[in-house]
């Protein structure tokens, strides 16, 4: 006869490992609305999307969830009520679950002032990177000057940020209020010369923006 006998083993379930990558907006001005997007993929799967799964977006003190589609691709609207002199990183997280491993990816999200303007210079836009000190200027009629950027001559003050610049078109000298987000230049293009005063996403406090 047989005499009854046993063993134990440990069993490990190996999970699927996975990719999540951002691959959405990392920069805007103030009080714009932006889309953060990401994508996670299944790595034994050659890089295939994974659909319905919880994607967490954070980008300073704003957060969400979004759910991942057919693609493996998850996106949400955030508005920008972020300080611009904040430095700011954009993280998404998978927690995993049963069946796929947690993953992140982190990019780094650049908030900016912006300034607009109507008057002699036409209707336009001024945007002001306090931390990256680059200074774009966007006229929207007359002259197409979209998305030119300028490396300014910049100085920063206890309260003031003094900008000059020059290139073959237009000579700017601007001063930036940090504490009211109001800004002032004089400006000299080929059709003369032009007084400037911007208001927009401009202002820390929201209400002090036009």
């Amino acid at each position: 006869y047989f005499v009854g006998s046993s063993d134990t083993k440990d069993f490990e379930i190996l999970k699927r490992p996975t990719t999540l990558t951002y691959d959405g907006a990392t920069s805007g001005a103030r009080g714009e609305v932006v889309t953060l997007s990401a994508t996670l993929t299944d790595d034994r799967k050659g890089g295939a999307g994974i659909a319905g799964k919880p994607i967490v977006f954070e980008l300073g003190s704003l957060s969400g969830t979004a759910v991942t589609d057919s693609s493996g691709r998850a996106a949400m609207e955030v508005r920008l009520d972020l300080d611009p002199e904040g430095e700011y990183q954009v993280v998404v997280r998978f927690a995993g679950d049963g069946y796929y491993l947690a993953s992140v990816d982190t990019v780094d999200f650049d908030v900016t002032w912006q300034f607009t303007f109507e008057d002699d210079l036409k209707r336009g836009s001024i945007f002001l990177n306090p931390s990256t000190k680059e200074f774009r200027f966007v006229s929207g009629g007359g002259e197409d000057r979209s998305s030119i950027k300028h490396d300014p001559s910049m100085q920063v003050e206890e309260r003031f940020v003094r900008i000059l610049f020059s290139d073959e078109e237009i000579t700017l000298a601007g001063l930036f209020d940090l504490k009211t987000g109001l800004f002032a230049a004089t400006v000299k293009t080929a059709g003369g010369l032009y007084e400037l005063h911007a208001t927009g996403t401009c202002s820390r406090d929201p209400a002090g923006c036009a």
